[in-house]
């Protein structure tokens, strides 16, 4: 029988922002960067390192509230908990990440879509790119898998709850500069894919590390911008015109093959769960 923690889905939206965005401004303070232009601003890789770190401690502050004093569950029980099982989901998500991207990079590269310049190692950026990503993907998994689709499977269907925290997911990054129908639509689809292994494993390891390796390996190695936001790269490309097969000035994001990798990608995930949460005898089991 379901109930009504999708109401707790609805308490959280607007607090979360509030909160978080004190904790943002906090650190635009420490950091004297005026936060009514905030996103027009060129921000350094320490800049945007102390902003994640603030965005991801005001997560985990309402987060840890909400969980202790609204659902009156454990923090932990949002999909934190370790095991030998949750090490090998990490280390395949972090892997998928890695292939896709170095796939993306290498077929554009095949087809002219992009070109290698150079390559540039500054050991403080892509040391501070680390952390960045890592705060990143730890915060949006808390938040949007962790917490909203949480509650919502545990009120509606879980496809359409699954359907809903994608579509969170994409307004999430609705202001991110360049973003467009495509791009959008591209976001929807990341949260369709980070939330389905959760969906079956009730744990977020998975999908912080395949979060985290898609955006780090996307950015910071082959250099694409991400989700139309740019920073330190490790290999330099350039592009002779920004069209739907290279994702423009949004990055691989905003790209054609990132919807059709992307697709490939939900439904060999979707298979590969749906057929481990069968039982011994062949018949779905339903508690996942």
């Amino acid at each position: 029988m379901k109930d009504n923690h999708w109401k707790r889905v609805l308490a959280i939206i607007i607090p979360y922002f509030f909160i978080v965005g004190a904790f943002q401004a906090v650190s635009f303070f420490l950091l004297d960067l005026p936060i009514a232009s905030i996103l027009r601003i060129e921000k350094s890789s320490w800049q945007k390192f102390v902003i994640a770190f603030f965005t991801l401690a005001g997560t985990f502050s309402t987060i840890f509230l909400y969980r202790r004093y609204i659902d009156k569950e454990t923090f932990l029980s949002i999909g934190l908990n370790i095991s030998k099982a949750s090490t090998k989901q990490a280390l395949l998500g972090f892997l998928m990440g890695l292939l896709i991207m170095f796939f993306a990079y290498t077929s554009l590269l095949f087809f002219n879509q992009i070109f290698y310049l150079n390559i540039k190692f500054v050991p403080v950026d892509f040391i501070l790119s680390i952390g960045i990503f890592l705060f990143v993907s730890i915060t949006e998994e808390l938040f949007i898998r962790g917490y909203v689709l949480t509650n919502l499977v545990s009120s509606i269907n879980k496809y359409m709850a699954l359907l809903i925290s994608a579509i969170l997911f994409g307004l999430m990054h609705i202001a991110n500069p360049n973003i467009n129908l495509l791009s959008f639509t591209n976001l929807i689809l990341a949260g369709v894919l980070l939330g389905l292994p959760y969906l079956y494993t009730k744990n977020l390891w998975f999908s912080i590390a395949f979060h985290f390796s898609w955006n780090f390996f996307q950015g910071t190695i082959f250099g694409f911008n991400v989700s139309g936001q740019n920073g330190y790269s490790l290999i330099a490309q350039s592009r002779n015109n920004n069209n739907i097969w290279n994702g423009g000035a949004f990055g691989f994001e905003g790209s054609i093959l990132s919807l059709i990798l992307q697709v490939i990608s939900i439904l060999l995930l979707f298979f590969v769960f749906k057929n481990k949460s069968k039982t011994k005898d062949g018949v779905v089991n339903d508690r996942y």
